[in-house]
């Protein structure tokens, strides 16, 4: 039987009931092997006794086993359980049949013989009377099985009394009953630097490049809810990752820079991984899931059972010898790739790792969540060799809006220092000291030459992606695993002259989040609603058959567990759901620091609609404790204002045309008021 759990999903613009993937069920395995003796594999052993298998005088099948000269009470045939089997089981149903050879009767019981660091312990877990005169009889009846946990072997084996007896059994079994909640499993894929220009998303909407070879991702979308708006908060990778994490926006986490700890600056805050470890989950961090360093030093450890590098074991390690990481983009021919790149170690361990954890989790005794962070494609862009044949010279565009936005105010433009610190993207290199300047890029060439590369990375991590989910497929665990693969930024490669993130542009800020969600997103959903990587948190929560989280309160400083997102779970149900939220935020730091802070002296604001993408640069003020806050009279620079439904590469401010008077200050007023208003 089956009991579908269902949980109430409710946000700050919706509120759905949602079927999630938790069930109660009570297992039906067999933890006895060849109970009835026909496979006569040698899985029964004789413990001070001689068994035969025979065909004469069965009960059923064509097999039985006939036991005689015990030499004690606790002689008997015996069998090694499978411990893995064993996880989580309380309750079993035992039932054989036994016929009396010689004496008159016998007292029997069956025993578990469970071995832990070297000492046995004997537990009996039924006892019976069979007599002589009972011919075949049996025995039904459910059992209590005694805990196993941390044992190194367990048996279990008939024992009885008198010594004397002789008997015969036949179809033995001992059914597992114990009723579990089986909560999913969560594998939980990021991509580093990835922008939504996959073959999924195939919106048209400011991609101007070749079809990009993606045919694991396109796979998996078949089957999952693919968002084609989904925003982060700030496009930067310790800022996202930590809002991301945490389900808490940038000003809430006080975490704008590289070097900024959030329990430090914001809270002690729970996270995701570690909400599911605190919930009985084995959490377990492979490859780059924080930003580490000093955002997040020994990646959070509250986090955490387990954590996995593979930097110090690839081929690019060190970085100085041979140099990987002097130059923006290396193909690796297989002459050279005497180790591993980076992801690929990092998925055989994943492959290996989930190896290790199915059968707990199958038996829904200890469901994983497994966060694995692929390191590419950020820069360098490093992959093997044939990944370029995708990626003919010839295919390869530039981008159709090369310039910055007309009317951009100066402050909106990052210099991309990120990228021309890599020796071939030098101004030196490129013979141009005005390099990164404002509409000051890389020749054609160059541009052609960076964006293959990335092209030629994506693809190299979506086959490290597909040999993964290939894995969960082939353990068993495909039925109650969700799968997340998101990305903590958008990335420009020469559109608007920019490279890299850093900027408020929506091609910077808008990212991949593909959610599979086991029978509830087959056959494949999209939706165009806006989203933004904070729903992420309460969206997995929901879906994991948990109490909804609490809206965060205006001060949540101290609030260790509560949302500043919406669970996403409502769009599941129905992509197309008219009370969801009409508007998503973000945004990034200018200016430089406040003295002796990790706070930016300018920011920009931005609120994005279906219609428009509005952004105010304003002072920031700081407040006591490491707390600030946005001074909106002290305007840093002009504001923006794109048309995205005439202008979708926002390539004109319409800050100050006369048609958009009117919309301005609606824009204006939704943002500051910020996420918590209400659609209008």
């Amino acid at each position: 039987s089956t009991t579908t759990t269902t949980t109430t999903s409710t946000s700050t613009s919706t509120s759905t009931t949602t079927a999630t993937t938790t069930t109660a069920i009570p297992f039906t395995r067999d933890l006895i092997t060849d109970g009835g003796f026909e496979a006569n594999n040698g899985s029964w052993s004789q413990q001070g006794c001689t068994t035969a298998v025979q065909q004469s005088n069965v009960h059923g099948g064509v097999n039985a086993l006939l036991v005689t000269g015990r030499k004690a009470e606790w002689a008997g045939p015996t069998q090694e359980l499978d411990l893995d089997t064993l996880l989580g089981v309380k309750t079993a149903r035992l039932s054989y049949a036994i016929k009396l050879v010689k004496e008159n009767s016998f007292q029997h019981g069956w025993v578990f013989k469970i071995t832990t660091n070297g000492v046995a312990k004997y537990e009996t877990i039924a006892e019976e009377t069979v007599t002589s005169g009972d011919g075949w009889k049996i025995v039904e009846k459910e059992v209590q099985i005694p805990d196993t946990t941390g044992a190194e072997s367990v048996k279990v084996y008939l024992k009885g009394s008198p010594v004397g007896a002789e008997f015969i059994i036949d179809d033995v079994s001992l059914v597992d009953t114990t009723e579990r909640v089986i909560r999913p499993n969560i594998l939980f894929i990021s991509v580093d630097d990835l922008r939504p220009n996959l073959d999924i998303y195939k919106d048209g909407k400011s991609f101007l490049s070749p079809k990009i070879h993606s045919p694991n991702l396109n796979k998996l979308a078949e089957n999952s809810i693919v968002f084609d708006n989904a925003y982060v908060q700030y496009a930067i990778c310790g800022p996202s990752r930590t809002s991301i994490l945490t389900g808490r926006r940038p000003d809430t986490t006080r975490v704008a820079t590289l070097e900024s700890y959030f329990r430090d600056l914001g809270g002690n805050f729970t996270t995701i991984p570690q909400f599911f470890k605190e919930n009985g989950y084995n959490s377990i961090s492979v490859g780059k899931i924080f930003h580490g360093g000093n955002s997040s030093p020994g990646d959070d450890p509250p986090s955490w059972d387990e954590v996995f590098h593979a930097s110090s074991k690839d081929i690019t390690w060190p970085h100085k010898d041979p140099g990987f990481n002097k130059y923006s983009w290396k193909s690796f021919t297989e002459a050279e790739l005497t180790k591993p790149l980076v992801d690929t170690l990092e998925a055989d361990w994943v492959n290996e790792k989930m190896k290790s954890l199915a059968p707990g989790a199958k038996s829904g005794v200890a469901p994983f969540f497994l966060a694995w962070g692929l390191h590419k494609p950020h820069l360098p862009f490093l992959f093997p060799e044939e990944y370029l044949d995708l990626y003919p010279e010839d295919s390869i565009s530039l981008p159709n809006n090369p310039y910055v936005p007309e009317g951009m105010p100066d402050i909106a433009y990052s210099n991309w220092n990120e990228l021309r610190t890599y020796e071939d993207c030098s101004g030196t290199s490129i013979g141009n000291d005005l390099l990164g300047q404002i509409n000051v890029t890389f020749p054609d060439s160059k541009t052609k030459e960076l964006r293959r590369a990335y092209y030629a990375t994506v693809s190299y991590v979506d086959n490290e992606i597909g040999r993964v989910l290939d894995e969960v497929e082939q353990l068993g665990l495909a039925e109650n695993t969700i799968v997340v693969v998101w990305s903590d930024h958008g990335w420009q490669l020469g559109e608007h002259a920019e490279w890299a993130k850093h900027t408020n542009f929506e091609i910077a800020n808008r990212a991949p989040l593909i959610m599979h969600f086991p029978k509830n997103t087959t056959g494949g959903l999209r939706t165009t609603k806006l989203v933004e990587m904070v729903d992420i948190f309460p969206t997995l929560v929901e879906a994991a058959g948990f109490d909804p989280l609490d809206v965060c309160p205006m001060d949540s400083h101290g609030a260790a567990l509560c949302t500043e997102g919406s669970s996403l779970l409502p769009l599941v149900v129905n992509p197309e759901e008219p009370e969801w939220k009409d508007a998503v935020f973000w945004q990034y730091g200018r200016r430089g620091l406040h003295p002796n802070t990790q706070i930016p002296r300018k920011m920009g604001y931005t609120i994005r609609t279906q219609k428009y993408r509005y952004t105010e640069w304003v002072g920031i003020d700081l407040l006591e404790d490491g707390a600030y806050q946005p001074n909106w009279e002290d305007k840093a620079a002009t504001s923006e204002l794109y048309d995205l439904e005439i202008d979708p590469e926002e390539n004109i401010n319409r800050i100050d045309y006369d048609y958009y008077k009117n919309a301005i200050p609606v824009l204006s007023q939704k943002l500051r008021g910020g996420w918590r208003r209400e659609p209008t």
